[in-house]
């Protein structure tokens, strides 16, 4: 929700301040609704997304079935969230020089070359017959 301010005066609305959303949706699945289209942009999420609604959608659904479509993705993001706060907090890159950050950031592009480059090589095993 973005603040905006009043042309005569400069002060913020006071419903923005209160917290008070005028544009809420009112359907009961709205929010989960605008929730899953917020997912389409990120195209990893898509996968997951599915995997959890073909687990819930079942004839049968089992909660076994549905954590166990769930599990990776939380797992996957615990490990992102503590890999962040080492990088951050427990080696100083947060409070360093922006010359830190660019190595930093080299490092990762570096690693996302190494890993396209052996997902390459894994995916296209089966391409050559003999």
């Amino acid at each position: 929700m973005a603040l905006t301010k009043s042309q005569s005066n400069g002060q913020v609305q006071a419903d923005a301040v209160r917290g008070k959303r005028t544009d809420a949706p009112s359907a009961p699945g709205a929010r989960l609704a605008a929730a899953f289209e917020a997912v389409e942009r990120f195209p990893a999420l898509v996968e997951s997304r599915s995997r959890v609604m073909r687990a819930a959608t079942a004839d049968t659904p089992r909660v076994g079935e549905v954590v166990k479509a769930v599990e990776a993705d939380v797992a996957l993001t615990i490990a992102v969230l503590k890999a962040l706060l080492v990088i951050l907090y427990f080696m100083h890159v947060r409070y360093s020089d922006s010359l830190v950050w660019v190595f930093v950031a080299a490092g990762f592009f570096w690693l996302s070359l190494l890993l396209v480059g052996i997902l390459q090589d894994y995916i296209s095993r089966g391409w050559v017959g003999g």
